[in-house]
């Protein structure tokens, strides 16, 4: 929106709060509720050239759905809506009633550190996705290194062994000997506490990859790329941007490696029978 339009609409707004009190007559925004729980409602809004004060009547599979979170419970105070495509992402920007901005202030957290993904306080999608560095020297992994290494992976997990609920990250050498394991109940911390025990042992030869008990996101391959590893193998299902993320990199990524099976989604030719 352009400074000339936001200072029209300003200006407009301040004219009807002096002359009504309020802005505008009252009307029911139409919508339908996707879905509802104890702190949230999700509404899909329909488009301006749907009209006012009517239900969507079947529309709901069509157009953006807008999560009212408290203290934003009320569409009527939310004066404005606008989605602009960013990069690679969605920007929806907001323009809400001055007693709902002093109500999320006095619910404002300051975050003094960061840890697990990355992402908790980034407040733009392009600190979210940065550019992921391309590992120097990438070595093709045997499947049997891959399988050898996950296999191995859950008799150094003392922790999970007794509240069998911990993920675990391992550094395997390009045979599948698991040099170094850590564990975590979070994914990306027990990854961190990996990266950092690498980091004190030094290098352990070349062609060495990270084997995961968990899923496998985007950030989880920044990190594997940032420690130079050849590959990521995880015992779950990747996501679209991991995939596409360990493409740029240059690893390798395999995934669902259970059972003597793996699928692998990224850099197939470097993983070798």
């Amino acid at each position: 929106m352009s400074v000339l339009s936001r200072l029209t609409r300003s200006t407009r707004n301040a004219l009807e709060l002096v002359r009504l009190g309020k802005l505008g007559p009252e009307y029911s925004a139409p919508y339908d509720v996707v879905d509802e729980g104890a702190h949230h409602k999700l509404r899909r809004y329909a488009t301006r050239s749907s009209g006012r004060g009517t239900p969507l009547a079947g529309e709901g599979s069509s157009g953006p759905s807008v999560l009212l979170v408290p203290p934003l419970m009320v569409a009527s105070e939310i004066y404005d809506i606008e989605a602009e495509p960013v990069g690679r992402g969605i920007e929806v920007r907001l323009e809400i009633a001055a007693q709902r901005i002093a109500g999320l202030q006095e619910r404002r957290r300051s975050l003094a550190g960061r840890t697990g993904c990355g992402l908790c306080g980034v407040d733009s999608l392009d600190a979210a996705l940065r550019p992921v560095p391309a590992v120097s020297d990438p070595r093709p992994v045997a499947r049997s290194s891959i399988e050898r290494a996950m296999a191995g992976l859950p008799q150094h997990q003392k922790i999970n062994r007794t509240n069998g609920a911990t993920h675990a990250a391992g550094w395997a050498s390009a045979d599948g000997t698991l040099v170094a394991v850590r564990e975590d109940v979070g994914r990306h911390n027990a990854l961190d506490k990996l990266a950092g025990a690498l980091v004190r042992s030094g290098p352990s030869g070349p062609g060495g990859f990270v084997v995961v008990t968990s899923r496998c996101s985007y950030e989880m391959v920044q990190k594997a790329a940032a420690i130079g590893a050849s590959a990521i193998a995880a015992v779950s299902a990747p996501t679209s941007l991991a995939i596409e993320t360990a493409e740029q990199a240059g690893i390798a990524l395999a995934a669902f490696v259970r059972d003597e099976r793996l699928t692998v989604y990224a850099r197939a030719e470097r993983i070798i029978a």
